[in-house]
């Protein structure tokens, strides 16, 4: 198996567990089916949407792997994400300031922790 062998497998195994955590016949499916693809990426550093018309979601497998060991954890990372598209922050600006990518965050947590109460 070469490099690029490795990293099509990690891509797979992360959209088989992102696709099981999220709930199915939801809006949050329905954004993620509309991406162009989920690809594992250890240039980031935890996940991140491409501000592009059809973005891809980037996973960084090593945070996953440390981080997100419940699908509890990663469905959150996922959902706030999702939600970047879904309140159109990647098609609204083509390049996200610092300031504004935290205010979004803020905004986009804040709902999650509303909607989400659980510890979990």
């Amino acid at each position: 198996m070469n490099l690029d062998d490795s990293v099509v497998d990690e891509s797979r195994e992360l959209e088989e567990r992102i696709i099981s955590c999220l709930p199915a016949a939801t809006f949050e499916m329905e954004t993620l089916c509309r991406l162009a693809g989920i690809k594992a990426d250890s240039e980031i550093s935890t996940a991140a949407v491409e501000c592009i018309h059809r973005p891809r979601l980037l996973v960084n497998p090593d945070f996953v792997r440390k981080r997100c060991r419940a699908d509890e954890h990663l469905f959150l990372l996922v959902m706030h994400e999702l939600y970047h598209i879904i309140l159109a922050h990647t098609t609204l600006y083509p390049r996200l300031s610092v300031a504004q990518n935290i205010a979004f965050d803020a905004i986009i947590n804040a709902g999650l922790s509303r909607q989400f109460q659980e510890p979990e």
